[in-house]
Order: structure tokens, then sequence, then C-alpha cells
């Protein structure tokens, strides 16, 4: 697996190591190797849990501060800038070469302009529409419907005049986004 993370194998490394997974994981050097490969060929949510078992439990320093480092490029990958700038930030106290200082400084420049560009907003609408329902007998056969907000409504057995296929919707977006 290890060669072929080395030479840009990721996709063949990730599909080697979920075959091996069970017997594997847990072992920080597979779980390094693994979490590279899954980095990069497209899963990174894999590459979090295997990354974060190698930062927290490898013994050997150089492989926690690279696996810290690749970490906080997976949470980046996945959108959890807290979590990525903090371990950046740990990374870049422990004082690691130049060039990667310089890629660290770099994600964490992205990592501003992606918070600035998620300002909060506030997004309603409303529509009404005449639509199709294929499902019109699943409604319930009691007389009367509990809400919560308007308490028992009493249902017409007769329906409305509407065609059993053709209803009135009557339909409410309302999305808060921060």
């Amino acid at each position: 697996m290890d060669r072929l993370v080395t030479t840009g194998q990721f996709e063949e490394a990730l599909d080697l190591g979920t075959r091996n997974l069970e017997d594997w994981e847990g072992d920080p050097e597979f779980d390094f190797v693994y979490g590279l490969a899954a980095l990069e060929g497209g899963s990174p949510n894999d590459a979090v849990f295997a990354l974060e078992r190698v930062a927290a439990t490898a013994t050997d320093g150089v492989l926690r501060e690279r696996a810290r480092l690749e970490l906080a490029r997976a949470y980046f990958v996945t959108d959890n800038l807290t979590a990525a700038e903090i371990l950046f930030n740990v990374v870049l106290t422990n004082n690691p070469p130049q060039n990667v200082r310089q890629n660290i400084k770099a994600f964490l420049q992205l990592i501003e302009a992606r918070r600035k560009q998620q300002d909060a907003s506030f997004n309603w609408s409303i529509a009404s529409v005449i639509s199709s329902d294929d499902n019109i007998n699943s409604a319930t056969s009691n007389g009367l419907v509990d809400t919560p907000l308007i308490g028992q409504i009493e249902l017409d057995r007769a329906g409305s005049g509407w065609p059993a296929n053709r209803r009135p919707i009557l339909q409410y977006d309302n999305q808060f986004v921060l």
C-alpha cells in the first residue's frame, strides 16, 4: 500500500487498504498510509478517522506530527475549518521545515477566505402548486388528526371536490442558513 501511495496510485491503495482494514486498523503505520490513500483517493471522512487514530496513538514523534498535518488537511477538505485551523497552528508551534510552514500558512489563508464567504443569510419562499398525488389512499382512517400547533382537526369524510389524482398543494419553504 505504501508503494501505491508513493507512486500516486491512491485509489488502488485505498482499495487495498479497505480490503485489509479489519486486520490492520489500529496499527499507526497502516492507518497513516491508509489515511493518505483515503484523503487523496476521494474518501476524506475515512482519512479523518484513520489519521485521528495515528495522531492519538503513535509513539513515533515524526509519524505523529505528519499525521497531525495530514489530519488538518483532511479536516480542511471535509470543511471542518475550526479543527483544521487549530491543528495547523499546533503543527506550526512544533517548528516544521520552511516548506511545510509555507503550506500551512497557505491553508490558513484559504480557511480565512472560506469563512469570509460563509455569510449568514435568511431565505424563504411561498409557492402554490397543483399536482398529482399517486399515493392518495394513504391517509388516516380516523376522523380526527391531532396536530401540535393547531390541536385536533376534524377531517371531512367526503373529501374535496378535486379528482382523486389532482389535489391543490400549498408549499412553504423557510430556510435559515448560517
